[in-house]
């Protein structure tokens, strides 16, 4: 899935949603971060990721 990141991070289309990634990993989100909506969680990871 990293690998789906670094692509989107640097603007190659996919046909993966936020809302798709964001499901994937909401379950192992703290409180806080599962509240995010989910282009800002994507964000966040992408930051994260660098």
């Amino acid at each position: 899935m990293v690998s789906v990141l670094a692509l989107m991070q640097q603007g190659f289309p996919s046909r993966t949603q936020f809302s798709e990634l964001y499901s994937m990993y909401k379950k192992y989100l703290p409180a806080e971060l599962a509240r995010l909506e989910p282009r800002l969680f994507c964000k966040a990871l992408f930051k994260a990721l660098n």
